[in-house]
């Protein structure tokens, strides 16, 4: 009896120690988190590719769901953006409100973050946040440099895209229309002529 107490007491200290470990181990995963968000807004970028190394997240957010791509993008660190991407950080990510680092990158003027957003990662250009509001409305209710070239450019976007999607689906039409063709020609050929109205 006095052997499983001590076994008893053993495994529950243990099981505190591990705990103990496992809430450390967590609030180290935060403070990287945020210490990647944090590098990202600051432009540092040496810090950054360190962190990625570790293992850190490109992903990761801060408290109010911010991640370094939203953070790059804000302030304008297009090679931090480039980077983060470039190790699969999901340009769509929204934050707490609902807004992507297209939409951050529109309202803070930087417009070639927007470009490589557009260009490079295939942001989508009317996605709305919580309030309906798209990177194209950011930018033009923004009053810092380039926000009317930046409107210009995705109001351009949104068409080219428009565009791009009709003569894809045209041409996905006209692709089924040649591939039925000749099953549709034999079977005319091989059905009686027409009697014309009258005759």
């Amino acid at each position: 009896e006095w052997r499983s107490l001590m076994c008893f007491s053993e495994r529950k200290y243990a099981e505190s120690v591990a705990s103990d470990l496992m809430a450390e181990a967590s609030r180290a995963d935060a403070v990287d988190n945020y210490q990647m968000v944090a590098w990202a807004r600051n432009g540092d970028f040496d810090n950054l590719k360190r962190g990625v190394l570790r293992g850190l997240s490109v992903e990761a957010k801060d408290e109010c769901g911010y991640t370094a791509l939203h953070e790059a993008a804000d302030h304008g660190h297009l090679e931090i953006a480039k980077y983060l991407v470039e190790h699969k950080a999901n340009v769509e990510t929204a934050d707490h409100r609902g807004d992507t680092a297209l939409a951050w990158a529109a309202y803070s003027g930087h417009f070639s973050v927007v470009r490589f957003l557009v260009e490079e990662g295939r942001a989508e250009l009317g996605t709305k946040n919580i309030r309906g509001r798209t990177p194209t409305y950011w930018a033009e209710s923004s009053h810092r440099r380039d926000c009317n070239v930046i409107s210009e450019y995705l109001r351009d976007q949104v068409e080219k895209r428009y565009i791009e999607r009709a003569m894809k689906a045209v041409t996905r039409d006209l692709d089924t229309v040649r591939m039925l063709y000749p099953l549709l020609n034999s079977t005319l050929k091989g059905l009686p002529p027409r009697v014309e109205a009258g005759a």
